[in-house]
């Protein structure tokens, strides 16, 4: 365990924590149970395993939740309100999607689509009646899809298909469902160079392109306010491996884009959320540092959180107490997890 060296007084100091050494770490999705009990799913690149760490007194608890073949990519993870942790990932042996549930006893593994190729760039959202939201890409037909599961029944659709405009929308997607059951996902048309953006209100589907820049490029990353209104961060690459970090949101029914970070090589990773007062959090990979961002009151402020790695994969949650968590993908080292006190 390290203290970051970015802040230098006694207060707001980050920990850094190597949860499990080695080649492991990648598609690094966190949830906060509590303050206390943290919950990190990766992939295991060695073995082809899915795995699960759960922080606990003594340390943290590794344990391989699904080991058939090679499965664990393009992971997403999400809790229930009862406590209960989800996790969709592909399923690269068979070509599929699945889920992983935890109701704090044992795992029960869910197969939710079959269709080859159907699995990419995963995200899950779990409501308050406990129905079950995964947004993936179909890398092969090249559109958006979603599961819904309500009542131990899956429900498979198309959410985008391009309109024949494109045959490569829907990677690097990014599901929220809002009080109201609204359901939002940020997504790429990487064909154009749009970043999308879709919400289903009364069974209807709704497409908007939220930057037309032409150079979006991947990690788009979904929050909603109090209201519902999205805030999605995402990468912009206006020359050959030169990524900066931009955020679009959608106030008063209008988008407006802007960027945050442009630094040499900057944005990927991303993970954003929004608190209940609408300030901004995003953690974000610097190519070998880790950092944050911040809009509180309007104000953009910046973090360096870890110093010292290749940082990859990064997962963002905020406590009640307004303190940030994040697990991410150290190249060099593993799977970590940063968090301030």
């Amino acid at each position: 365990m390290d203290f970051s060296t970015n802040d230098t007084g006694a207060r707001n100091k980050w920990i850094i924590e190597t949860v499990e050494k080695g080649f492991v770490g990648e598609y690094a999705s966190l949830v906060l149970e509590s303050k206390e009990k943290v919950h990190i799913a990766y992939y295991d690149y060695i073995n082809g395993d899915l795995k699960h760490a759960e922080s606990g007194p003594n340390g943290w608890i590794i344990e391989k939740v699904d080991q058939e073949g090679t499965v664990g990519q393009f992971l997403s993870t999400a809790k229930g309100e009862g406590g209960k942790i989800y996790i969709s990932y592909r399923d690269q042996g068979k070509n599929r999607l699945k889920m992983a549930a935890f109701d704090g006893n044992r795992w029960t593994i869910d197969v939710v689509d079959n269709e080859p190729f159907a699995s990419l760039d995963t995200s899950i959202f779990v409501d308050t009646l406990e129905r079950v939201y995964i947004s993936y890409y179909n890398f092969s037909e090249g559109y958006l899809k979603l599961a819904t599961r309500d009542k131990d029944q899956w429900k498979i659709e198309i959410v985008d298909d391009g309109q024949n405009q494109s045959n490569a929308v829907g990677g690097f997607s990014s599901l929220k469902v809002d009080s109201s059951g609204r359901i939002h996902i940020s997504y790429i048309d990487s064909v154009n160079g749009f970043l999308k953006y879709a919400v289903k209100e009364n069974d209807t589907w709704k497409i908007e392109v939220a930057d037309d820049e032409g150079s979006v490029s991947n990690f788009t990353s979904l929050a909603l306010d109090k209201e519902g209104n999205p805030y999605i961060s995402y990468t912009v690459d206006k020359r050959p491996n030169k990524p900066d970090l931009w955020l679009a949101k959608k106030v008063g029914g209008k988008w407006i884009v802007e960027l945050v970070d442009t630094a040499e090589i900057v944005g990927q990773f991303s993970s954003i959320v929004v608190d209940p007062h609408s300030n901004i959090y995003i953690s974000y990979s610097a190519g070998k540092r880790l950092k944050l961002a911040k809009n509180i009151q309007g104000l953009w402020n910046f973090e360096l959180v870890d110093p010292d790695g290749t940082i990859q994969y990064t997962s963002l949650s905020i406590d009640a107490d307004g303190m940030p968590h994040i697990a991410y993908y150290d190249k060099d080292s593993g799977v970590k997890y940063a968090h301030k006190i």
